[in-house]
């Protein structure tokens, strides 16, 4: 095992004592899987077991349910692109009938609603005195 994932296994089984749990949440996913984790973890094992539990990437359907998902196919719009999670969770909270509206008006389309959202709520959570039209005039500048 590699000293950095060997330090942190040994640590790891150093808390493992009595009747203790441990939950770890990892994105380095090849630490706890593979032949070496599985060599250290059947060496050492004796006193405890390990449940190993592994959540895969949500698709754009887990994000948005079929329902939505058709709205943005009967419109010619190509959903695959919007793989990042805040927009995703954007569009997730917001109705169909939304939806539909922002992906059909070009000048005020989804983006723009977006960023709208977004700027609102910082204007909000900062105590922002600047207007949104004039936030979106200081990111955008046209050459």
């Amino acid at each position: 095992i590699e000293s950095n994932v060997g330090n942190m296994l040994s640590t790891i089984m150093e808390l493992l004592t009595d009747k203790s749990n441990l939950l770890i949440t990892s994105r380095k996913t090849a630490i706890f899987d593979g032949e070496s984790f599985n060599d250290w973890a059947s060496s050492i094992s004796t006193n405890f077991i390990i449940a190993r539990f592994i959540l895969k990437e949500p698709s754009i359907v887990d994000w948005l349910g079929s329902d939505k998902i058709k709205i943005f196919n009967n419109q010619e719009y190509d959903i695959n692109k919007l793989a990042n999670p805040v927009v995703l969770t954007y569009l997730r909270n917001i109705d169909k009938n939304s939806i539909l509206d922002l992906i059909s008006n070009e000048e005020h389309g989804l983006f723009r609603k977006y960023f709208e959202f977004l700027l609102n709520r910082e204007k909000i959570r900062q105590n922002l005195f600047i207007e949104i039209d004039d936030q979106i005039k200081i990111i955008y500048i046209d050459e």
